[in-house]
Parts: structure tokens; C-alpha cells; sequence
């Protein structure tokens, strides 16, 4: 069944993400099993039937792939085969997994800035946040383009744990540091449902709604047109 497809397929990129984990902080010499937060990110087919492409084919697409916003770059490092792909080819200092599947899945976990476990600043970055939430999308958009499908889609983006941090906006009004907006929520969870022309054709839109729920979250009541600002001040666009 598709749904049950889909819900394996979240579950054992999940599961490769942790095992990859676990390399990523011995190699860095960290002595917990989880870092100090991570997001998490995936999109995917809502209705999973058929492979999109071969793992062949993903590797080989996997050298032109990459999309840039501003100076952030998704998916990071070089692709490996995994029975799709992943990035990167091995651990590297500052966490980060993504894994492309064969039916359509895109799963990526990041950790949160200063991951060390020497960062005390409990801040949740907004570039970053923006960055990650339009760079995902145009990199699935042009994956399911490229494969000749054009069904719905689900996006799903978690950060946690979440609670009692604060959002930061470079080069806001505030000076960045929202020191009294921390949040009460341990998950911030956004997402929707659309078929791949829709968000392509609301790609900016849908961004930016996420973005304004993302801060939501945090008391902050920011309209477009001030959520449109803060994408210009991150080069975002």
C-alpha cells in the first residue's frame, strides 16, 4: 500500500540518519548520542507506487544537482550510492544527512550551529531556517521534474527540541537576539500537501507561509510583507 510505503520509507531513512549520526560524533569526539537539536526535513510522494529513478540514475544525476541560496548550499558534500544516495560521502564537522530515494524520498537532518555542546546562546537561526525551507523545495521540485512526476507532494520540516529558545534575525530592527520570544513548544512542526505544479507555481508563497508559522511559534505575528523583508536581508529569493 502507498502509505505504508511511505511511512516505511521516513522510517528507515530515519534510521540510516542515526546510524550516521553515531559515526558523525565519534569522529567529531562528542560523548552523547544526540546533538543539542537538529531540523528535519523531508519531501516525498504522497502516494508512493513506482521507483522515480534507478540509483544509477540518482548518482549520475547527483553531479549537477546541488542548489545554492545565497551562500547556503543543499544538499552538502558528495553523493555515495545507499540504494539511492546520500550526502555526504563521509562524516563531516558539522553534522548533516541527506538521503535521496529511489521512490522520491528526500530526508535531511542538520544540526543546530555551535553542535559542540560549547554553545550556550539558545538560539534558533531564521536565515537558516529560510534557507533550508526554499533551497528543499526547488532541490525537490527539479528532482520530481526531472523524473516525469508530477503528483502531490508532502513537505515536512521539524526543529527540536525547541523549548525555552528564541528566534535570531540578523540585521533586524531588535539588533538579531529576541531574547523575550522563547518558545513553549519542544517541536516546531511545519508543512503542507500539493501537486508539484502548484508549488512550483507558488514556490515563494508557500516559503514564506512556512516561515511565517516557523515564527508563529515563537509569539511573533510577522505579515508577508515583513516576512518578504527578512527573506531580502537573507538574499533569499
Amino acid at each position: 500500500m502507498p502509505l505504508e510505503l511511505k511511512d516505511r520509507l521516513v522510517k528507515e531513512a530515519k534510521r540510516r540518519a542515526s546510524n550516521y549520526l553515531t559515526s558523525y560524533r565519534t569522529l567529531a569526539h562528542l560523548p552523547t548520542a544526540e546533538p543539542c537539536g537538529k531540523y528535519v526535513l523531508w519531501t516525498v510522494p504522497s502516494f508512493p507506487r513506482t521507483e522515480l529513478a534507478s540509483p544509477e540514475r540518482l548518482l549520475e544525476m547527483s553531479r549537477t544537482w546541488r542548489i545554492r541560496v545565497a551562500n547556503f548550499e543543499f544538499p552538502n558534500g558528495t553523493a555515495t550510492p545507499i540504494g539511492g544516495v546520500r550526502h555526504p560521502l563521509s562524516p563531516v564537522r558539522n553534522y548533516w544527512y541527506t538521503e535521496v530515494n529511489r521512490f522520491g524520498l528526500i530526508y535531511t537532518e542538520i544540526g543546530f550551529t555551535g553542535e559542540d555542546e560549547q554553545f550556550t546562546d539558545a538560539i534558533v537561526c531564521c536565515s537558516l531556517v529560510a534557507y533550508l525551507v526554499v533551497a528543499s523545495i526547488r532541490f525537490a521540485l527539479n528532482l520530481y521534474e526531472a523524473c516525469a512526476y508530477f503528483g502531490l507532494v508532502d513537505f515536512h520540516f521539524d526543529v527540536a527540541p525547541t523549548r525555552n529558545r528564541y528566534p535570531y534575525i540578523p540585521n533586524w530592527i531588535t539588533g538579531g537576539h529576541l531574547t523575550e520570544n522563547r518558545t513553549l513548544e519542544d517541536t516546531i512542526t511545519l508543512g503542507f500537501t500539493a501537486p508539484v505544479k502548484h508549488i512550483r507555481e507558488s514556490l515563494m508563497e508557500r516559503a514564506r507561509e512556512s516561515y511565517r508559522e516557523f515564527l508563529w511559534a515563537f509569539g511573533l505575528n510577522v505579515d508577508d510583507a515583513a516576512a518578504s523583508g527578512h527573506f531580502g536581508s537573507f538574499q533569499v529569493g
